[in-house]
């Protein structure tokens, strides 16, 4: 069986990032995204040279995520991209 005529679609889950407050410094924040899919949160002290943080699935549609990490450093940007 030969398919000339077909075409594969589909769409990219877009994940929400937010800020929800300081922990003890530390900020938190919580990634929605669609539900058991793959997502990678990244952090960057000034728009440039991202690095990784921690890849989670989003099982229910949510995670969150305390950077321990920033406390009492700097500004720092974060980032949240689905990983296939």
């Amino acid at each position: 069986m030969v398919f000339e005529d077909y075409q594969v679609s589909g769409s990219v889950p877009v994940p929400a990032l937010g800020f929800l407050g300081r922990i003890n410094g530390s900020a938190a924040l919580r990634l929605t995204g669609r539900a058991d899919n793959s997502f990678a949160l990244e952090v960057s002290a000034g728009w440039n040279g991202w690095r990784p943080l921690k890849t989670n699935i989003t099982t229910g549609g949510s995670f969150d995520y305390v950077n321990n990490a920033a406390q009492g450093a700097g500004a720092r940007f974060y980032r949240a991209r689905w990983v296939p």
